[in-house]
């Protein structure tokens, strides 16, 4: 019971505004929390594509506190809640076996110097932009965010088929 009062006094604390935050910094963290809020109810599997809408307004009323959007605003934190711990272990997994491929490539990208190398390493940047783990962002299930992403990912992964094609990019 006292364990219980301590764990809810921190979670208090952690909803206390601080006056002299900034507004955005301010609806960024209520929009966290609120989200984690929802990932508690079903931590292990998630609760479904697209749920933080109706799993948030149900916060809302039951703790009348957080904030509430379409999505979290973070790709992490939405599939977290949507797909879970499962989910994002997975994502994960697979964004280190894409982050390793790309290890390898890189000593490819060293050696020659060509416009195929560069478009490779434009696409790279790009992706490493786009899925930087802290920055608000789109939906990543129900925008274009997604198709980025896969388009990126896919011309990434097709660099080795392109180094193939001796002639192509060559300056």
């Amino acid at each position: 019971t006292s364990k219980k009062k301590k764990k809810e006094s921190k979670v208090e604390e952690k909803w206390q505004q601080d006056e002299s935050e900034d507004p955005q910094i301010k609806s960024n963290k209520k929009m966290a929390l609120t989200a984690l809020e929802t990932w508690k109810l079903n931590k292990t599997f998630g609760n479904g594509i697209k749920s933080f809408r109706f799993e948030c307004r149900k916060i809302l009323i039951e703790q009348k506190r957080g904030l509430c959007s379409n999505h979290p605003h973070n790709y992490y934190i939405e599939i977290l809640i949507d797909l879970g711990i499962v989910g994002l272990v997975l994502v994960i997994g697979l964004a280190s076996i894409f982050i390793l491929f790309l290890l390898r490539k890189y000593k490819v990208l060293k050696k020659e110097d060509n416009l195929q190398n560069l478009l490779l390493l434009a696409a790279i940047i790009s992706l490493i932009l786009e899925v930087f783990p802290f920055k608000s962002s789109g939906s990543i299930f129900s925008t274009n965010n997604s198709t980025y992403i896969i388009l990126l990912s896919t011309i990434i992964f097709s660099h080795k088929k392109l180094l193939e094609k001796k002639n192509f990019g060559q300056i």
